[in-house]
């Protein structure tokens, strides 16, 4: 990657404009053409940095619920189980981590019952019932940015959103077709809304204005470029799991997602043999940047109680697919 394959990719994982002609938008803030625009992100893509460029909505908005789980398995099964537990759809993020509780994965589902029913089913399927079930109980950060270093003038900054509570918001069909059509990947075309348009008999103006709505509205946490992280450099990721004094969850949690490094900060509920409530996910281009970054937060916000649990294998990482059968 050059300079300004740098910088268009800083900008379209936060800033993706959401006009009749993206690309001519993101042509004029470089200085380049709309043509090379799109032959540099088209380039990006067959190299695999790109993963897609889409919507990102918020689960709970959409009716859905979600959780993160843990399980512990016999490393002679690793590969079986996660086999098992990929075949879901909603089954979206997989990861094998060192520590006894080696399994995490996250679960969406269309609602508690069959979030529930899931969980139950992949307990029988696999035999293992030893599960950590551990659902956010509040959300200070959410926004996977990695920062390339060519930002201009730090105009955008790391994705934070800070939710007590989405409420469930109804949709019709022809919202619905869109949400479908968003979810993927759009295509790099001179205009790639009119295309959704045409599929779904909506006008592209109005799909325009219903995205630009939805992204103020919390409907859409971002709608933008995914990259694959160890394809920019970023091949390390930590889950920092903390031990923090419930009365200081919050002051504390809003610390720890200050820091650029942090993509995600939650609160979990804790079990017997699992006192960590605060979780953190850690980017960097080594370990040492992990635990710098670890070290850190430790020293500002004066907790030393926590451990880093490292992504040893990806079994699966994907965009969840909403109002399709799991």
């Amino acid at each position: 990657m050059d300079k300004i394959d740098k910088q268009l990719l800083d900008i379209i994982q936060s800033g993706f404009p959401i006009v009749e002609r993206p690309f001519q938008a993101l042509a004029k803030e470089l200085s380049l053409t709309e043509e090379e625009v799109i032959f540099r992100l088209s380039r990006l893509k067959r190299e695999k940095i790109i993963r897609r460029i889409g919507a990102i909505f918020n689960s709970k908005s959409l009716g859905y619920v979600s959780t993160l789980l843990a399980m512990k398995i016999p490393e002679q099964r690793i590969k079986e189980v996660a086999n098992i537990i990929n075949g879901y759809n909603g089954v979206t993020h997989n990861y094998l981590r060192n520590y006894d509780y080696n399994l995490w994965f996250t679960l969406t589902a269309s609602s508690e019952k069959k979030l529930h029913s899931i969980i139950e089913e992949i307990k029988n399927r696999t035999g293992i019932s030893d599960l950590l079930y551990l659902p956010a109980t509040r959300l200070f950060k959410i926004g996977v940015k990695f920062d390339l270093g060519q930002s201009s003038g730090g105009r955008r900054s790391t994705v934070q959103k800070l939710e007590t509570g989405t409420q469930k918001r109804k949709f019709t069909e022809r919202e619905i077709n869109l949400i479908k059509q968003i979810q993927d990947d759009i295509s790099l075309c001179i205009r790639p809304f009119k295309e959704i348009a045409d599929k779904i008999d909506v006008s592209e103006k109005d799909i325009i204005k219903k995205i630009d709505g939805w992204e103020k509205t919390g409907v859409i946490r971002r709608f933008g470029a995914i990259l694959r992280h160890k394809k920019v450099g970023f091949k390390f990721n930590a889950m920092g799991a903390w031990i923090v004094p419930k009365e200081k969850a919050d002051e504390l949690g809003m610390i720890m997602a200050s820091f650029k490094e942090v993509s995600h900060c939650y609160e979990r509920p804790t079990y017997p043999g699992w006192p960590y409530n605060l979780f953190t996910m850690i980017h960097g281009k080594s370990r040492k940047d992990c635990e710098e970054v670890a070290d850190n937060i430790s020293k500002v916000t004066d907790i030393d109680n926590y451990r880093l649990l490292y992504s040893t294998k990806e079994f699966k990482k994907v965009s969840m697919k909403y109002f399709v059968e799991n």
